[in-house]
């Protein structure tokens, strides 16, 4: 991908996108949501997979990490709903991990996310 490159990250928030604009207006990659904590499947997760890759965009879904939910569960959720796209990935799974008022310190924060990696990995 050139530095250059120009992308969007989308949800449920963005489901009735026209992604052919898009294409036109200089997106070429998107990530798209596929998951939330240990049980939130984003409704719009197959669909916005469909349509971007319809117009040619490279994709990667991603899940919104959620401090006070397991992250083996977590990532337990995320392979589960990717595994059906996992032969059609343009760019590595990504973690969105934004900050929470969960009572966690740092470093079980970190541990959590490193083995949500891993085992995504």
């Amino acid at each position: 991908m050139q530095s250059n490159s120009k992308g969007i990250d989308v949800s449920h928030f963005q489901c009735d996108l026209d992604w052919s604009a898009l294409k036109n207006e200089g997106i070429s990659f998107a990530f798209v949501k596929a998951t939330e904590g240990e049980t939130y499947v984003d409704p719009c997760f197959h669909k916005n997979w469909a349509n971007g890759q319809k117009e040619g965009l490279k994709l990667a879904p991603y899940h919104f990490y959620r401090s006070k939910d397991n992250p083996g569960k977590q990532a337990d959720l995320f392979i589960k709903t990717v595994k059906v796209i996992t032969d059609r990935l343009d760019m590595a799974p990504a973690l969105d991990i934004e900050m929470e008022t969960a009572p966690i310190s740092h470093e079980q924060f970190a541990d959590d996310i490193l083995q949500w990696l891993k085992r995504v990995e």
